[in-house]
This record gives structure tokens, sequence and C-alpha cells, in this order.
């Protein structure tokens, strides 16, 4: 997840995103499975609680969820990361913004016959 503060209403969180995918495809995608851009919209709710938060916290105009295929991917990303703040510096704000990895699980796999085990989940220490 790539959360993306720019720095004024300079620049289209579109144009960010075709910015961001352009360099992508420069260095060669083969190491990304897909690229989700998510931009703040009006909503019947408040979006903080995924946009930002309490004052004094950044709003981020942009979260890019960059799934990739697997931790081979992650030096590519960090070098489209660099290639894409140094292109676009003038128009993101590097203090706010900020790229988090994680690992996704499988739970459980239908088409495998892989079925849910309540023994193979995590918990919580101390609780």
């Amino acid at each position: 997840m790539y959360f993306i503060a720019k720095t004024a209403d300079n620049i289209e969180s579109n144009d960010l995103v075709s910015g961001f995918a352009d360099i992508l495809k420069r260095f060669g995608p083969s190491q990304v499975r897909a690229l989700v851009a998510n931009v703040p919209v009006d909503l019947p709710f408040d979006p903080d609680a995924y946009f930002g938060s309490s004052a004094g916290r950044p709003r981020f105009d942009l979260v890019l969820a960059i799934h990739l295929y697997d931790k081979a991917g992650v030096s590519f990303l960090r070098t489209v990361q660099k290639a894409f703040e140094e292109t676009y510096a003038s128009h993101i704000n590097l203090g706010s913004s900020w790229i988090a990895f994680g690992q996704r699980a499988l739970v459980f796999d239908q088409d495998q016959g892989i079925q849910f085990d309540p023994g193979r989940q995590p918990y919580i220490f101390g609780n």
C-alpha cells in the first residue's frame, strides 16, 4: 500500500496514477500482479478512517494498492517508487507519504480442498 499526500491541488490524482503506471511500465511490470488506485470521493459517511484521521495527521489524496507476485518484487517496487518520487517531487508531500508492505495469507482454498483450520490462525498474545 502506497499512501500519497499531495503538496497542493496543483495536480489531479488521476495524473499521479497515470504517472505511476507509466513509470511502472518503463521498468517492466513483470513483478506486479495488479495496481489498484483509491481516491477520496464524496461519500455518505466520513472516509477519514482510511484517507486521514484526526487534526494534524496527513490526509492522503491517493492510496495505491500494488499487488506483487512475491517478495522478489519489493526491490523492484522500491526502484519504481524512487523514480516516481523524483519525477513528481514538486507534487508529492514526501514527508507525509509512505509505503507499507504486507503479505497476504491463504486461510482456505476451496479449489484445492484446503479447509479452514482454526489451529493455524494467528492470535494476539496476552488475550
